[in-house]
């Protein structure tokens, strides 16, 4: 699952009790991957690393990949906003990690 928005991936965490919030709604759902923002973001650029993202995602790009390559084709590019912007986005996923790559570092967003 990709939410857009921003802040519904943070969670809530209280003393003695496990974390809750809509990711893990989702995940004990069953969904195998959520992507979602945890601090704010500006919707217009939100929006050009999501459509981004899911490209990647359809092309069966592991979700947390996915999600670093879009965010690092957004540092390369000469007219990407502040990362403020748009880095708040988080990949939390059931499914196992790739094998690394020559093209990947060893550690997933």
């Amino acid at each position: 699952m990709v939410f857009a928005s921003c802040i519904v991936g943070a969670l809530t965490v209280r003393a003695g009790a496990e974390p809750t919030g809509l990711v893990i709604s989702c995940l004990l759902g069953g969904a195998s991957s959520v992507v979602a923002g945890v601090i704010e973001v500006h919707a217009g650029v939100a929006d050009r690393l999501c459509a981004a993202l899911t490209a990647r995602l359809l092309h069966g790009q592991h979700p947390a990949d996915a999600l670093r390559d879009a965010q690092l084709a957004f540092i390369e590019s000469r007219d990407t906003a502040s990362a403020h912007r748009w880095a708040g986005y988080i990949c939390i996923s059931r499914l196992p990690a790739p094998a690394p790559n020559d093209h990947s570092p060893n550690f997933h967003l």
